[in-house]
């Protein structure tokens, strides 16, 4: 993206947070952080849909098998995602956030 791309800004969902404390791996917890930062930077950046369960959502590769289940707003309000993602406060939500929905461990989808 160019330097004029706006500036996205994070949300963890309570579950989020719950798998990433759950984890027992410094060092994959790291990797997680790490990419989750990555995501903030560029959300658009070589990042797939997910299906089923996860419709409406983007999911994003971690470390060994980790993904990342996210939605960009303002793209989730461009594509009318939003009866998939159903968020709780939608209209005070900006578009420049990213929520991240679950951490998915590789040996549970």
């Amino acid at each position: 993206m160019s330097k004029s791309s706006p500036t996205y800004k994070a949300i963890y969902t309570q579950t989020f947070g719950k798998q990433l404390r759950k984890i027992g791996d410094a060092l994959r917890v790291k990797r997680i952080k790490e990419t989750a930062e990555k995501i903030i930077e560029n959300p658009y950046h070589q990042v797939e849909f997910s299906k089923g369960k996860y419709r409406g959502k983007r999911e994003y590769y971690a470390w060994r098998g980790d993904r990342l289940i996210f939605t960009v707003c303002e793209q989730c309000r461009q594509l009318n995602h939003l009866p998939f993602n159903n968020c709780q406060n939608c209209q005070e939500t900006p578009s420049n956030q990213i929520i991240f929905w679950e951490i998915i461990e590789s040996h549970k989808y």
